[in-house]
């Protein structure tokens, strides 16, 4: 690699060392350069391994103005290392920095250096042969995200889909502004058969947001929410929304042209949610779930009535006692007791908010009947009372 590592506008030469077993293994060597074609001595820096080093670039990765190196180290079959040397802006770099990388044995340039996430500071991509071998191996692209001040995150891998990746290059090839990556696989037949390219598009991350129409509400009301998934990319979100209290679903919704999704419900019991809406991503965008919505369902009231037939009766006569429960939210169901002071006469259960008792026991005189509704946890309770009179 050709690069003018000491900022005095001359080339100079930047050499990974390949030489196994040697004190220059695992290195990077530089020659300074003299402007007409020449070169001063090789100094060597690096860690002192055994496999060599491969895929330098030089790259300003502490943003200071100065040039950087960065290289993959192949120490063994299964694993790499990166060396980051620190450039101190006059042809000498610091002491190396090392990073854990699954990438090894690359042939090809391996290694790029570039702001993937889109924070200003440069990361690293390192083509992985061996694709982290455990449980399959297999090629594989590593993300090192960059911190501005040369140092590195731990590594992220992503399959190339293929037997061996050994070479990366980065580029937007969708035109969304995002860099995305490209893998020349190697193809694992031992007579050298074509291989493979494998295109990894950079997904956009997201922002959920979620609404309610109405909250508090009471039980039997209608509520929607409304989560709006919004892209850091160009291409809208599309997919589903999956809205979920402490685990549980409570219904799911596509996201229209515009990343909203709305959801509407009126059978919610009395209680309260903590409600969340988990964007599922697509093959552009990234998941993401909102913030919590503490969404509160009060208990409804209801109201009662009775009437009798015939009022008055005679002694012995059928009455038939009719009470209706209605609600403004909802239509009452369940038992309605009929009593007699502490007596209880009967139940019957509400059909279409009305419940109908039949007795002809009642004594001559007047009787209070009162009809009892208890409701539950999502209905309060109501009573009513009519006075009978029997001749």
């Amino acid at each position: 690699m050709v690069a003018d590592v000491n900022g005095d506008g001359k080339p100079d030469m930047v050499v990974a060392s390949l030489y196994p077993f040697s004190f220059e293994a695992d290195s990077v060597g530089v020659r300074l350069g003299n402007g007409d074609g020449t070169f001063q001595s090789e100094s060597f820096y690096g860690m002192g391994g055994t496999n060599g080093a491969s895929s330098v670039v030089a790259a300003d990765v502490n943003l200071d103005g100065k040039l950087d190196l960065v290289f993959v180290n192949d120490h063994d079959s299964f694993g790499a290392n990166i060396g980051v040397l620190l450039g101190n802006g006059d042809g000498t770099f610091r002491p190396v920095k090392t990073y854990s990388s699954h990438g090894s044995e690359t042939g090809g340039p391996g290694l790029a250096v570039v702001d993937v996430d889109g924070d200003g500071n440069p990361d690293l991509l390192v083509a992985d042969f061996a694709g982290y071998c455990t449980p399959n191996c297999g090629g594989a692209v590593d993300v090192l995200l960059g911190n501005g001040n040369g140092t590195f995150r731990s590594v992220v891998s992503y399959s190339s889909g293929a037997y061996g990746a050994q070479s990366v290059a980065v580029g937007d090839l969708n035109g969304d502004g995002k860099p995305d990556v490209v893998l020349a696989n190697q193809d694992p037949s031992p007579f050298g058969g074509p291989g493979t390219v494998a295109v990894l598009l950079q997904r956009a991350r997201t922002s959920t947001s979620l609404t309610s129409s109405l909250n508090p509400s009471i039980y039997g009301q209608k509520v929607t929410w409304t989560a709006t998934v919004t892209s850091s990319g160009s291409i809208t979100p599309t997919g589903r929304v999956n809205f979920t209290w402490d685990g549980y679903s409570i219904g799911s919704a596509t996201l229209n042209a515009s990343g909203v999704a709305t959801l509407t419900k009126s059978n919610l019991n009395a209680d309260p949610y903590p409600l969340t809406a988990a964007y599922s991503g697509d093959v552009n965008n990234l998941r993401s779930t909102s913030a919590i919505v503490n969404q509160v369902v009060t208990e409804t009231t209801s109201a009662a009535k009775i009437t009798s037939t015939p009022n008055p009766s005679t002694l012995g006569q059928a009455v038939t006692f009719m009470a209706t429960i209605t609600s403004p939210t909802v239509i009452p169901t369940g038992p309605v007791t009929f009593m007699v002071g502490t007596k209880v006469l009967g139940t019957a259960q509400l059909s279409s908010g009305k419940a109908k008792f039949t007795t002809s026991t009642l004594p001559v005189g007047s009787t209070k009947v009162k009809a009892i509704y208890y409701g539950d946890s999502n209905i309060a309770k109501s009573s009513a009372s009519v006075t009978q009179t029997v001749q």
